[in-house]
């Protein structure tokens, strides 16, 4: 029970802190991956969904 109250505990912490303190502009490389691979296209009209799964730096965007 106390291993429980600890990671409950470790996960409102987490999440507290996000919410006070994350933002939602990119970081470094997310300016290319999230803008130009699929923000851009999806205001645009061009977006696809084989876009959204296309490797990035070792890792897809969704």
């Amino acid at each position: 029970m106390l291993a429980l109250g600890v990671g409950v505990l470790a996960l409102l912490a987490r999440l507290l802190y996000v919410q006070f303190f994350a933002t939602p502009m990119p970081y470094m490389d997310q300016w290319d991956g999230e803008w130009a691979s699929a923000l851009k296209p999806w205001l645009e009209g061009t977006l696809q969904w084989q876009m959204l799964f296309a490797p990035h730096n070792e890792h897809r965007i969704l």
